[in-house]
């Protein structure tokens, strides 16, 4: 007799691994010593084939004393990535041309490592479509006042009064500590033409935030934008927490004017393929920490001939703490959101934002800042407002503290290019991770006869995972269809998905009534 057998199987509350691949693309700096040319791409899947990379020889120059070095192996046995590593001296050596290249590297993610970004990686990611471009700013980067003179994002400015400089929203200056909210001073005022200084001038600091003075020496600086300055530099005489948009065309003047032109010289044109996260930050995670050298010399007088001798002994010491760029914090944090998430979930806000390794950051950012840095073309109806490129800031939010508080790529948004998915960077994420898999099944079926089993055949292979995407709250929902080729030799299909964005914003009216059956 016939038999029918039925089973019952419940995968619920399980997370399904996912389809796509989360290789990240490494530069290592070459560490001092190190002859060994070895600018090839290798991948590597654990710790072991690091060390076999780099070799036996050259090992102790890498080990605890090259950050990216650190990074990778910390990359590789905490965060569970494959890696595409190579091992240079600078970014103009990697070999961007063979990035490209879809048939030899799958890759998620690209970052920068140690080196000051180049534009390199977002056309990189650009070019290949499948993959996103991870910058922050160089660990030399000043969290300071940029030199109005010159524009040139990070640099201090040394005037002969002090050094003017910004932190938790106050303005203070070497010479005369801490500056009062309001008041006048008179001393030499910087010419906002020429940058030099003349003496017997007034000067008054002042903009949307607080006013302050304060006595300054003779600097090279003039006034910044909307400010009248005595030679601090870009900021003009004791100015607090000063405008947040810097306007298309000016010098920087603030903090968020210095990020944002650091990051625009990077980035280029691709920012549809790139992320920008800032402040770095720094972690007390022993295996994170470099070493490095300490000279010790001693000096020796021999009694009998009183001739002096002087030694120079250079030991390894360990940092108790270690600046991490902040790009890498994001990838700490999606390793770790993965484990329980889907990875086309933002990894941003309370849930999926906290980086495990953080212990500070850099530089605190202030509410106000964090809104400059976060450019969006409409808010809740304030259409045009703070327009540009988004950054996603690494920030102290009650009572999460230090999180990941943005899900933008660099897209810039304006009047002419409004908000759309691609702004967004799981969505980003998570249109390359389809794109990697129709390139999968294309390469699959090359050479298969075009008709319609090979039709099938494709939609089978590309579908699983567009369900995966539906029932995980990736996709709302999509359709597949077949279009007409304009060429022999061709099968041509179409994908239109709705994606599910991630909430930013929250609208809520409080109404009070003295009859409910009147609300609609």
């Amino acid at each position: 007799m016939p038999k029918i057998k039925i089973t019952e199987t419940d995968k619920t509350g399980k997370i399904q691994s996912s389809q796509i691949s989360n290789t990240v693309f490494v530069p290592i700096k070459k560490a001092s010593g190190d002859s060994t040319a070895r600018a090839e791409f290798m991948h590597v899947k654990s710790v072991t084939d690091l060390e076999n990379y780099i070799g036996t020889t050259a090992l102790d120059l890498y080990k605890n004393r090259v950050l990216s070095y650190n990074l990778c192996t910390y990359l590789l046995s905490s965060a569970n990535l494959d890696l595409i590593v190579t091992v240079v001296n600078d970014a103009a050596s990697i070999n961007w041309t063979a990035l490209k290249d879809k048939s030899l590297y799958d890759i998620r993610f690209i970052t920068i490592g140690e080196f000051e970004g180049v534009s390199d990686a977002a056309a990189t990611a650009s070019a290949r479509g499948d993959c996103v471009a991870l910058y922050n700013l160089p660990l030399n980067f000043t969290y300071s006042l940029t030199d109005a003179s010159t524009g040139s994002g990070g640099s201090n400015v040394t005037p002969a009064g002090g050094v003017a400089t910004i932190a938790d929203d106050e303005n203070t200056e070497a010479g005369d500590p801490t500056l009062p909210e309001t008041g006048d001073s008179s001393g030499e005022t910087g010419d906002p033409e020429s940058g030099e200084s003349t003496e017997g001038g007034t000067g008054t600091g002042s903009d949307e935030g607080e006013s302050g003075a304060g006595e300054s020496g003779s600097g090279e600086g003039g006034t910044g934008s909307g400010e009248s300055g005595s030679g601090t530099g870009d900021s003009g005489n004791g100015s607090g927490e000063a405008n947040k948009d810097t306007p298309t065309g000016t010098t920087p003047t603030t903090i968020v004017g210095s990020i944002q032109a650091k990051f625009n010289s990077m980035v280029g044109s691709n920012g549809e393929y790139a992320a920008c996260f800032a402040p770095n930050f720094w972690t007390t995670v022993t295996t994170l920490c470099i070493e490095e050298p300490k000279d010790t010399t001693v000096t020796k007088t021999n009694a009998r001939n009183k001739r002096t001798t002087t030694t120079t002994t250079v030991t390894y010491e360990k940092n108790s703490k270690q600046q991490i760029p902040a790009a890498f914090g994001y990838l700490l944090a999606y390793a770790n959101a993965i484990k329980n998430n889907p990875e086309w979930y933002a990894i941003a806000g309370f849930e999926r934002g906290i980086i495990p390794e953080l212990s500070d950051v850099l530089y605190d950012l202030s509410s106000a800042e964090m809104d400059a840095l976060q450019c969006r073309a409409a808010v809740l109806g304030d259409e045009g407002d703070n327009v540009g490129a988004a950054i996603n800031p690494i920030a102290n939010i009650r009572p999460a503290g230090y999180i990941i508080y943005g899900n933008r790529t660099y897209r810039t948004n304006d009047a002419a290019k409004k908000t759309i998915a691609q702004s967004f960077l799981n969505i980003r994420n998570m249109l390359s991770a389809i794109k990697k898999k129709f390139y999968d099944a294309s390469r699959k079926f090359t050479f298969e006869p075009n008709n319609e089993l090979l039709w099938i055949r494709f939609q089978n292979y590309v579908t699983p995972y567009l369900e995966q995407l539906v029932n995980g709250n990736g996709l709302l929902g999509y359709k597949l269809v077949k279009v007409k080729p304009d060429a022999k030799a061709r099968l041509h299909c179409r994908l239109v998905a709705i994606p599910i964005e991630a909430v930013e914003d929250f609208e809520i009216d409080v109404i009070l009534v003295d009859d409910l059956s009147l609300v609609e």
